[in-house]
């Protein structure tokens, strides 16, 4: 599902807004999480745990990190900090390294392909961004699962970002602030001009990109 399909614009967004603003502030998190989760999967389909898995695996780290102290919680942060770069390289970029490595050594490597999860460049760097906060002590380990949830998985930024820190984002996403004239004027106003920018843009300018990494 992309953010140009019809069913996204025509039932997927509107629903999620007409829920929203019916619901509870205190709880339109969960809606807004939800809402997420279930992009995600519409999405993904099979591989949709990754997302959840990831969300999980942050929340806990960050925790983790924040109960140790000197070289204990620099080895903890690298632990971690492993991990999600790990899983990023080998699921995005391990095809680019072992085709430049075939080309320089000559040699075949055999390497199996794996589904790229969307989004997983964003949410990772977003993932690492937060738990070097939780580190350098700019931000204390948060115990709420569904703003750590959130702030990795948000649907309208997962595919485009922007990549946000922690402490400018996460806590205003579940604030559960009530839909104005004036925040729904300027919100549509905002998606026309993205819209705009990425097909007049950077669609074009992607097709020019292809023709030059497409060159023997």
């Amino acid at each position: 599902m992309s953010y140009q399909s019809l069913f996204y614009g025509a039932l997927f967004l509107p629903t999620v807004f007409v829920l929203y603003a019916l619901t509870k502030q205190a709880y339109r998190k969960y809606v807004l999480l939800g809402a997420s989760w279930l992009f995600y999967f519409l999405a993904m389909r099979q591989i949709a745990w990754v997302l959840v898995a990831t969300s999980a695996g942050v929340y806990a780290a960050a925790l983790w990190i924040d109960r140790a102290e000197g070289k204990k919680r620099t080895m903890r942060f690298a632990c971690a900090l492993a991990l999600l770069a790990g899983v990023l390289i080998r699921v995005k970029y391990a095809g680019w390294i072992f085709g430049g490595l075939q080309m320089l050594t000559g040699q075949a490597f055999a390497l199996k392909k794996l589904v790229v999860p969307l989004g997983i460049s964003y949410y990772t760097l977003e993932a690492i961004s937060y738990l070097c906060e939780v580190l350098w002590r700019h931000q204390e380990a948060d115990r709420d699962f569904v703003r750590v949830a959130l702030f990795l998985g948000f649907f309208p930024q997962i595919m485009e970002g922007p990549i946000a820190r922690y402490q400018d984002s996460a806590a205003s996403l579940c604030a559960g602030r009530p839909i104005t004239g004036k925040s729904l004027r300027n919100g549509c106003l905002r998606m026309l001009w993205g819209f705009f920018k990425k097909m007049a843009g950077a669609d074009r300018l992607s097709l020019l990109v292809a023709m030059v990494f497409n060159q023997p």
